[in-house]
């Protein structure tokens, strides 16, 4: 009996051992997450922010890029905006792409995984598992992660991520933390069309104030 109390302890104390080295794993896992979360958090407030306090456009969205590569760990990312024109869409701003091919990057809107996130205005994952064909789009990844960027009923542009070596696909975290970053975005490139609006629109107004001028003021003319 002695014999098989002893054994019974060794046992239950092996069996505590194990559930407190699992628990205090799985503590420090959820404790990286958190330090995750609050950096992710930490990266929206301050994109927010800088969409409030900068009047630099391609700073914020340059800066705005950047974090999506960032927070989802991605290997390249690029905002696309419509050019109504030409109904093509063109680089604004990327990162992890060659600076020539980004300047001249152009894309057509009807035949493009970009141009169907633009004509449905819903996001898009598509992703490979390790070992199959990389998807064919303007340029070869292996991954992709496309969310619209509104303004009020309007989709003018697209956000997008992708990886190109990396076999790491794409969830709907990383899908949650674009939308987010693509609200910013969309509200900083409105601000700066309605601030460029109104100073077309003091200039309109200086100059007719100087033509009324100019035509019912008359020179004082002194002998």
């Amino acid at each position: 009996e002695e014999m098989l109390k002893a054994i019974e302890r060794a046992l239950t104390e092996m069996r505590l051992r194990r559930e407190k080295e699992q628990l205090t794993a799985s503590l420090r896992q959820a404790n990286r997450q958190l330090e995750q979360r609050l950096k992710e958090l930490n990266i929206l407030y301050g994109i927010g922010k800088s969409v409030s306090t900068l009047f630099d456009l391609e700073q914020v969205l340059n800066r705005a890029v950047e974090a999506a590569v960032y927070i989802t760990g991605a290997e390249g990312g690029s905002l696309l905006l419509i050019d109504e024109e030409t109904n093509e869409l063109y680089m604004r701003a990327a990162q992890g792409f060659d600076e020539k091919y980004a300047r001249g990057f152009r894309l057509k809107v009807d035949d493009s995984l970009a141009g169907q996130v633009i004509r449905t205005g819903r996001p898009m994952i598509i992703g490979r598992k390790k070992g199959k064909e990389k998807i064919k789009t303007a340029y070869l990844v292996k991954a992709l992660l496309y969310v619209p960027l509104r303004v009020e009923n309007r989709v003018i542009g697209v956000l997008g991520v992708e990886n190109r070596v990396s076999d790491k696909v794409f969830n709907d975290h990383d899908l949650f933390l674009l939308s987010a970053l693509a609200d910013y975005m969309a509200i900083a490139i409105e601000n700066a069309r309605l601030f460029n609006e109104l100073e077309k629109s003091k200039e309109r107004e200086k100059q007719h104030i100087r033509s009324l001028f100019q035509r019912y003021v008359s020179p004082v003319v002194v002998d």
